[in-house]
């Protein structure tokens, strides 16, 4: 049995690395596996904790301090991980403190690296800084270009959840990623929803609700999906999204509903949920969507085309363009109409292979080969 330790600043129900690390929490609590799983960093139980304004003062200094490259050693979690990870199997997720992976090398007998966003760690913080219209100085993107690229360095191997999820990746760092470190491990999700609500869910109403649940920015492709509405909002097709960010919808063409901590129920709401993304990694929502028996419209970018491919009840997208998008909408609501019940072959899907507990697994086997 080997020790493997999971380091995230800040493990918490959502998306990102936070949330995949909650969701293999979860996992451990209530399956057996073969390792012995520790999870290091700020635990919360609540999406509420996506807020920086609900974290305590230590945890909003140790994140600013480190998004500005400033290593301090003596916060919690990078003390708890300085203890628990000597000659373990160490799972760094997201980029961290270049000291830090150089502390995890030194200690830890296998050093494991995941990253999370759909771009390099640099160019992600370039478009979040862009979207909200401030400018990401040259400095910071050079640091945080180093920082990921030393964890990419530093690891012995390097894990994503799907192939094309790697893709920028694998074309960005090819001195690290071409010396066959690369592993991929498909992602999965905690859900107890109760299948006769998913069941019920699919009486026949008077009309079909479109959905979009996450960040409203460019590379999520909100704009996207409100241009889709204007062309297809209807008597009988209504669009609605959950979420927050810069970009906003036209009055009476996107309903609005903001940011919801309870996302069962805004899956619940929506008939057909869009992913239209313009840059992806892997994203748990659409795994979360599948969980419910939603139908997905996914954009043909990243890690969208491999969920597509595994989800039987969705829809691919030919490209980027407008029309495509318009029309891989169009194709998904003549199928929910055809078939109101459209969407419970992803729930069989995920019963079956993307549950937290078949990513505990997947896990396990991983660890099995290199411990």
């Amino acid at each position: 049995m080997a020790k493997v330790v999971f380091y995230y600043p800040i493990i918490r129900p959502g998306g990102g690395p936070g949330g995949y690390v909650y969701n293999l929490m979860k996992a451990v609590e209530g399956f057996s596996s073969k390792h012995y799983f520790y999870f290091c960093g700020h635990k919360f139980d609540d999406r509420s904790a996506n807020d920086p304004k609900v974290w305590p003062l230590f945890l909003k200094a140790e994140i600013y301090l480190t998004a500005r490259g400033f290593y301090l050693p003596i916060f919690p979690d990078v003390l708890d991980l300085k203890h628990i990870c000597k000659n373990s199997v160490v799972v760094l997720h997201g980029a961290v403190h270049p000291r830090i992976s150089y502390m995890v090398k030194n200690r830890a007998s296998q050093v494991v690296f995941m990253p999370h966003s759909p771009s390099l760690w640099s160019d992600e913080y370039v478009m979040n800084y862009a979207s909200s219209g401030r400018f990401l100085n040259k400095r910071r993107f050079e640091y945080f270009k180093w920082a990921e690229h030393t964890s990419i360095a530093y690891a012995d191997y390097v894990i994503f959840p799907s192939p094309n999820a790697a893709s920028i990746y694998e074309r960005a760092y090819v001195d690290q990623l071409s010396m066959g470190k690369v592993r991929y491990i498909e992602s999965g999700v905690y859900s107890c929803i109760d299948e006769q609500l998913v069941i019920d869910s699919y009486k026949k109403k008077n009309k079909i609700v479109v959905g979009f649940i996450g960040r409203y920015n460019v590379h999520k492709g909100y704009d996207l999906f409100c241009s889709v509405a204007e062309k297809l909002v209807s008597s009988s097709v209504q669009f609605l999204s959950f979420g927050v960010g810069p970009l906003k919808s036209k009055k009476g063409v996107v309903e609005d509903r903001g940011w919801v901590n309870d996302i069962s129920s805004a899956i619940l709401q929506c008939d057909v949920i869009v992913v239209p993304n313009r840059i992806c990694y892997y994203d748990l929502l659409p795994l979360e969507a599948a969980a419910h028996g939603r139908p997905i419209v996914f954009t043909p970018v990243g890690g969208n085309i491999d969920q597509s491919l595994s989800f039987p009840d969705s829809v691919l997208c030919n490209s980027l363009k407008l029309d495509d998008i318009v029309s891989g909408v169009k194709e998904a609501l003549n199928r929910k109409m055809l078939n109101f019940n459209w969407g419970f072959e992803n729930r069989k899907k995920y019963l079956e292979f993307f549950t937290e507990t078949a990513m505990l697994e997947r896990w396990d086997q991983f660890i099995d080969s290199i411990a």
